[in-house]
């Protein structure tokens, strides 16, 4: 599905989108594409070079450091080795993953933990790209997750 646009801002070239996936309103760059299949919301470039991950996670606020604990371990498989760091960015824990390896790529991704309005969930951003892209990339999921307003009722996307 495809979110229902809710505003478009043609100056500052951002678009408002409602999501049904992470109950959420949110800014995307005008150009990139947006796609929700009620489970998570993924918001690309149109080159596809870049993807931004959105989904609920049901968590207790207080254990975003476990969340990334938890991705990092099911991350760590056989064969793939990895560096990691932790770190803050936008008020947000961040779990920053370098070399990490899918199928022949080789690609980063940059793991944001961040509390919504609902007392037993989480959102979490994904974001992915291959390292000459991260930085381009992080400056987008900062623009969609400080922009995220978690309060959409189910179905009301």
């Amino acid at each position: 599905m495809v979110p229902k646009l809710r505003e478009a801002n043609l100056e500052e070239r951002y678009a408002v989108l409602g999501a049904a996936a992470v109950h959420s309103l949110f800014r995307v760059p005008l150009g990139w594409h947006v796609l929700d299949d009620a489970k998570r919301t993924l918001v690309y470039d149109t080159e596809g070079r870049i993807q931004i991950n959105l989904s609920l996670l049901h968590c207790q606020p207080e254990n975003h450091g476990q969340v990334l604990a938890q991705i990092e371990e099911n991350l760590r498989t056989p064969g793939q080795d990895f560096a990691s760091k932790r770190l803050e960015l936008g008020g947000m824990q961040t779990l920053a993953i370098r070399a990490l390896r899918s199928g022949r790529e080789v690609l980063d991704q940059v793991y944001m933990v961040r509390k919504t309005d609902r007392e037993d969930f989480v959102l979490v951003g994904r974001v992915t790209a291959k390292a000459e892209d991260i930085v381009f990339a992080l400056n987008a999921a900062e623009v969609v997750m400080t922009s995220l307003a978690c309060h959409l009722p189910v179905g009301t996307s």
